[in-house]
């Protein structure tokens, strides 16, 4: 038999690499081990999480993963069905009738499981800047409370958040809409905090009036939360209050709310299909160590938010700085 021509079993050679690769998948990779669906919500610090857990369980731990949109309330009974698998960040407090409905550690049928804290505690506040209590010697700023940390010294310095509106009292730029419910004027009153308050009318509003404040180096005490960008924007302090009670709030049988306290903290949750979470373990389990705090979001969601940063590639960014956050996650 003659040899065979050089040109041609090079082709051939080519050839059978290329079938062998295409029966090994994409680039030589091992099966997946599976479809994970996660819930797509529509706010930032959402979209911050799945994205990161996308890009962990497909590159790192051999899934695959759809992220698919669902509204925050519908998600729920596609969840108890087993329709999609995982949702991340669930806000307690303003979902408890399906949490009762659906989550057998309160009350509910079981269908859904509770995986634990996602890390993100969300809390509304009130807060000051920093050069508040400590002056800005760069911005030539003098400090103009400097033990202001705490709710009853907020009489005491009044006069530095006086402005020609407020005559004789301090102003106070509380929650920008009534329907937010935070209770500013409550809380003021049964404090017996000398202050006037003053809703804005929109969070864009309220931004923009804190922002305002920050370049001219002024004093401001206004209503902001957590998580969002503005802290790692800024270096600024939360004030306590008296600590949160059902009671304060009028949740417990027989109480009057005053709302003379701080908030309740509402530490969100990650939640899953319990059939799922039966028959994979190991994703399972990457869920309930997902633990991403709220510095780490504040800052992620500044570079998406402000600095407009493409979100894969502040994601991406992210996990390149805190390898050794992430890496723990992983089972």
């Amino acid at each position: 038999m003659k040899a065979m021509p050089m040109r041609l079993g090079k082709w051939l050679l080519s050839m059978s690499m290329v079938a062998a690769l295409t029966l090994a998948g994409p680039a030589g990779a091992a099966e997946s081990k599976g479809l994970i669906k996660i819930v797509e919500n529509d706010w930032t610090g959402n979209l911050v999480d799945i994205r990161l857990s996308k890009i962990i369980l497909e590159e790192e731990m051999g899934y695959e993963v759809d992220l698919v949109f669902t509204d925050y309330l519908a998600q729920w009974v596609a969840l108890a069905q087993g329709d999609l698998h995982v949702a991340m960040e669930v806000w307690p407090s303003y979902v408890r009738p399906q949490m009762e409905e659906h989550i057998a550690e309160f009350g509910g049928s079981g269908e859904v499981t509770n995986l634990g804290h996602l890390g993100v505690s969300g809390r509304p506040g009130y807060y000051i800047f920093d050069y508040m209590l400590h002056g800005d010697a760069e911005r030539g700023i003098e400090a103009c409370c400097p033990d202001l940390t705490d709710w009853s010294k907020l009489n005491q310095y009044k006069d530095a958040f006086k402005t020609p509106e407020s005559g004789d009292q301090g102003r106070w730029v509380g929650a920008p809409v009534a329907a937010w419910a935070a209770h500013d004027e409550e809380r003021l009153a049964n404090l017996d905090l000398d202050f006037q308050h003053v809703g804005l009318g929109s969070d864009v509003a309220l931004l923009s009036e804190i922002e305002s404040y920050h370049a001219r180096g002024e004093p401001l005490v206004y209503f902001m939360w957590e998580p969002h960008w503005l802290p790692a924007k800024y270096a600024i302090t939360r004030i306590s209050f008296p600590e949160y009670s059902d009671e304060c709030f009028g949740y417990a049988e027989g109480s009057e709310a005053t709302f003379a306290c701080d908030f309740p903290s509402d530490d969100t949750i990650i939640i899953a299909n319990t059939r799922w979470v039966e028959d994979n373990p190991e994703a399972a389990q990457f869920f309930r160590n997902f633990n991403l705090a709220n510095e780490h979001q504040n800052a992620l969601i500044l570079e998406i938010e402000v600095n407009e940063m493409d979100l894969e590639e502040a994601v991406r960014a992210w996990m390149a700085e805190n390898e050794d956050v992430w890496r723990a996650w992983i089972p």
